[in-house]
């Protein structure tokens, strides 16, 4: 976030937590406020792709540095006015009323977090993921003898130095590089915030990144059971998609309605009506 105005695209950060009240909202704040945004407003996270193009070009032209979506339900989906920000800095949209449109340069840093959340497909290889554990059935009573983003708000500065003061000292060492992994279209973010944090001997925020990409993405599994199913039927022969189409199986004929299936003697039952409900 303090190196944020410096990079041309950045990723976003998702913050995932596994119950309520386990402290998403303030890390986000606690983010935003390395930047010197303290106590960021949360916005709604728009439900269509009209509405996500309409407030990002709003929040450009107000000159917004950031936006943090709160408490997302269900996945952070991936709609292309939000990629299109993380990964070419712009956003644009057609001016409501005018038959123009307009195309504004924007880099803000992009906060969203939710309970039991994930990033959409295509949203994976643009954010990175903090997963919070409470360790609490019931974190939202827990105490803490701290305050970190009160701190932020008497000191940030301090905080923004260090975290400042770190790129400049891995620049000054002559910019060693740690093998670790590489995000396409982010090569800023590696070199000055993953590199310089690898340096220190900080986990790959790149290779968690890298990760998320291929876990639990269903179209991912379905190919990987779907290619060598066909390979094994076809080999590496060519073949028409129409081969392909009548390979699979028929699907079942859906239940007329009206009819129970006996399902010891896979007969079907006509269901009692008119009358026969009433002589019943």
């Amino acid at each position: 976030a303090a190196l944020r105005p410096g990079l041309d695209f950045a990723p976003l950060t998702h913050i995932n937590a596994n119950e309520p009240g386990s402290g998403k909202t303030y890390l986000a704040q606690l983010i935003l406020a390395m930047a010197g945004l303290i106590e960021t407003p949360p916005t709604p996270f728009p439900s269509d792709k009209e509405e996500m193009a309409k407030l990002l070009v709003a929040k450009a032209r107000e000159g917004a540095s950031a936006l943090l979506f709160d408490n997302i339900d269900g996945p952070v989906i991936a709609h292309p006015p939000l990629c299109t920000l993380i990964t070419h800095a712009r956003v644009g949209a057609r001016l409501l009323g005018f038959n123009t449109s307009i195309d504004i340069a924007a880099r803000m840093t992009v906060v969203t977090n939710g309970n039991q959340s994930a990033l959409g497909l295509d949203l994976r290889r643009r954010g990175l993921t903090i997963e919070l554990d409470a360790k609490s059935e019931t974190p939202s009573t827990r105490e803490f003898k701290a305050d970190p983003l009160e701190q932020m708000r008497h000191e940030g500065p301090r905080y923004t130095t260090a975290a400042l003061t770190i790129v400049r000292a891995w620049i000054e060492a002559g910019r060693p590089h740690t093998p670790g992994a590489y995000l396409s279209g982010f090569r800023q973010w590696c070199d000055l915030v993953a590199q310089p944090l690898m340096w220190l001997g900080v986990r790959d925020a790149a290779a968690i990144t890298a990760g998320a990409i291929t876990q639990d993405d269903p179209q991912r599994e379905l190919l990987g059971a779907l290619l060598p199913a066909a390979y094994a039927a076809f080999g590496s022969q060519p073949v028409k998609v129409k081969e392909i189409v009548n390979w699979f199986p028929p699907r079942p004929a859906q239940k007329p309605p009206g009819q129970v299936f006996g399902q010891a003697q896979g007969i079907a039952q006509p269901l009692p009506q008119g009358d026969e409900v009433a002589d019943l």
